[in-house]
């Protein structure tokens, strides 16, 4: 450690050699004094130099009182050096401090770094309110009121870099991931929770600093989704005991990272792997993308490779399998049990997840529960979730099931249900697997026989969750499995889509807890949203489930008899409603504004932000126009006359008001590809 300190202390590149000495500000002009108390932007420069410790430049501010998305917004700058000193060519926000906006200024270090590198310098903090929802177009409001600031005192249309930390960082990369064009520079460090970015964008540059062990596995999830999502996009990522490293330093490293990007280094990119720390600049045979850290220029490497503390590698995880017999199929059938790596590390799983979905043969349905570098897999990684599945194809199903298949699938689902519980509960036993409150999901001809197997059992507890995904057939269910929520989640170009609109719309009109998503331009393969949204599904089934026992451990009533209940719970009374005939989001408070027949419960802010998860953003003057007029529904049984994936209107129903169908709320698709766990 002594080393990498006195490496930094002597400047170890080019740029840090350009770091800037203290220099002093030009004598502002003479002003009329303001009134004694006064916390606006026209407060007088001798009553800023009476504050302790007071900066030898002047900071202003404005702020934005409470409304809809926050309870309070702050901005503070420094004025830049007036003409005939050179404009700003960049402006910079430091998001370090949220409850104390004005903190990050007092540090001169960086006004002078900003001043010297001609950039002009702000500092942003917010105050949340007490449930904060809506967190779309909460970022798009803070992110408007930066642009204004920026516009209004450094220049019209600058490019923006951002230092964020701990809240701000969460706050900055969804105002960042917004309009991403308008970002040049991102660093940030202590952030416990990243939003999940969408698909395909097109990130600007950044370092990533993990400064705490406790946030090491969320912290390289995000940048290894940055770095999946689009393998050009250039991250970096260190992981270093911030309490051993002092903060100087990580400030010196960030500020090396952003002279590279804006001052002409990034055409000497390398790229390292962040578990041996080697160059891959020359390496034919390069691992995957979201090992590969960035380094700009030639100086900088040499202080990544010093600041850079590598983890162990974690363990991967392990596939097992059963075999079962089904003498009145002729066959032998494969279940596979995926057990996440932390398992072996004393970790248990969160919950278990039961998989039904087609793929060409048994290995290639093992090789995709194997994977380490898929989202699919990764997401199942960070969840802990242990994964049950069983491959269609094996029994002889298509893809896609017609009408005709029905009969044949009920028969297949009947001799089979007695020996895959059996398989499921001894290796459940074995593997100390919860045998309740599970979670079922199923995809295209997986999707009709999840739902045919849980018809035929419904004994109580069992099931938590059901998640069909672009099913073309579904039967009636039961009236024992209203306590079971529902996720019903299809393609617009999928053939099933009627299908599967109709099925949720017949659930939501028996008063049924279900939720529906639907992206456009899928044509039924399950894309990055579909798991994203089940898993966060799962993942609230374990959170419940903690949360009664504690209340049972304190000797205070459940708040539910099971998770599934208080799931259920939360979907009638949720952080935010959804209007499912145009995706839009409106406060738990204001429910009346939604009519109750298109009305959807979004039961928590991680479910908000995966369900309102898009295709990337493009820039104002490459987004595409509007869509055309809702259509109607086509006749029973007959294809609809328009494209795939316009939603059709209401079904109206005789006994019950109509229940409007979905609007996409969610994610771009993306052309025909196989089915993918």
């Amino acid at each position: 450690m002594k080393a990498i300190l006195t490496y930094l202390a002597l400047g170890v590149s080019a740029y840090a050699q350009q770091a800037p000495s203290p220099t002093t500000p030009p004598t502002p002009p003479p002003t009329k004094p303001a009134a004694v108390g006064a916390a606006t932007a026209a407060a007088a420069p001798d009553l800023q130099k009476l504050r302790p410790n007071a900066a030898p430049y002047r900071i202003e501010r404005v702020s934005y009182g409470t409304n809809a998305s926050f309870k309070k917004v702050e901005i503070f700058w420094v004025p830049p050096a007036p003409a005939p000193a050179a404009k700003p060519k960049a402006f910079l926000v430091l998001a370090t401090d949220m409850a104390r906006a004005r903190t990050p200024l007092e540090d001169k270090a960086w006004v002078d770094f900003a001043q010297k590198q001609g950039l002009g310098i702000m500092s942003v903090g917010i105050e949340e309110l007490e449930q904060t929802s809506r967190l779309l177009e909460c970022a798009t409001e803070l992110g408007n009121r930066i642009y204004k600031v920026a516009d209004e005192k450094f220049g019209p249309g600058l490019k923006g870099a951002v230092v964020s930390s701990g809240l701000g960082g969460t706050w900055m990369h969804r105002v960042m991931m917004r309009q991403p064009w308008r970002w040049g520079f991102w660093s940030s460090r202590g952030v416990a929770k990243y939003p999940i970015p969408p698909r395909a964008i097109e990130y600007p540059a950044g370092v990533l600093f993990c400064t705490d062990a406790a946030h090491y596995e969320s912290n390289l999830f995000f940048f290894q989704d940055l770095r999946r999502t689009k393998n050009t996009n250039k991250v970096g990522f260190l992981s270093l005991d911030g309490k051993a490293v002092d903060q100087a330093y990580v400030d010196r490293m960030t500020q090396n990272y952003m002279l590279a990007v804006f001052g002409g280094g990034m055409g000497q990119s390398r790229w390292y792997d962040l578990n041996t720390e080697v160059d891959l600049t020359n390496v034919e045979k390069k691992p995957s993308a979201i090992v590969q850290s960035w380094v700009p220029g030639d100086e900088v490497p040499g202080a990544w490779k010093l600041m850079h503390q590598e983890k162990k590698r974690a363990p991967d995880c392990t596939v097992a399998n059963a075999t079962i017999s089904v003498p009145e199929l002729a066959k032998d059938l494969t279940v596979f049990f995926r057990i996440p790596g932390k398992v072996k590390e004393g970790v248990g799983v969160r919950s278990v997840l039961i998989c039904f979905q087609w793929e060409q043969s048994d290995d290639d349905l093992y090789n995709k529960l194997r994977s380490s570098t898929e989202f699919h897999s990764t997401l199942w990684e960070r969840e802990r979730l242990g994964v049950i599945a069983l491959n269609m194809h094996s029994l002889g199903f298509t893809q896609d099931l017609k009408p005709e298949d029905i009969k044949r699938l009920e028969q297949v689902v009947k001799l089979v249900a007695a020996p895959f519980w059996k398989a499921v509960g001894d290796a459940s036993t074995e593997l100390g697997w919860p045998r309740t409150g599970l979670n079922i999901f199923g995809a295209r001809s997986g999707a009709e026989f999840a739902e045919a197997l849980v018809q035929l059992d419904t004994t109580p507890s069992k099931f938590a969750t059901v998640h069909l995904h672009c099913g073309t057939v579904f039967s009636e269910p039961k009236p024992e499995l209203r306590n079971i929520a529902w996720l019903v989640s299809t393609g617009g170009k999928h053939e099933g889509f009627t299908a599967s609109t109709t099925f949720y719309q017949n659930l939501k009109k028996k008063g049924w807890p279900a939720m529906y998503k639907m992206s456009t331009g899928n044509y039924g393969n399950t894309d990055y949203w579909t798991h994203l949204v089940g898993v966060q599904l799962c993942g609230s089934i374990k959170t419940w489930t903690d949360a009664i026992k504690k209340d049972v451990t304190e000797g205070r009533k459940p708040q539910a008899v099971d998770a599934a209940a208080m799931l259920i719970g939360q979907m009638n009374n949720p952080v935010v409603w959804m209007n499912t005939t145009d995706g839009r989001i409106f406060l738990a408070k204001d429910a009346e504004k939604v009519p109750a027949e298109v009305r959807m419960g979004i039961p928590t802010l991680d479910m908000e932000e995966a369900w309102r998860l898009s295709g990337a953003p493009l820039p104002p003057a490459a987004t595409t126009p509007p869509s055309g007029p809702v259509p109607a529904p086509a006749p029973d049984g007959a294809k609809p006359s328009v494209p795939q994936g316009t939603p059709p209107k209401p079904v109206a129903s005789a006994s019950s008001s109509p229940a409007a169908v979905p609007k996409s709320g969610g994610a771009s698709g993306t052309p025909a590809t196989p089915a993918k766990p």
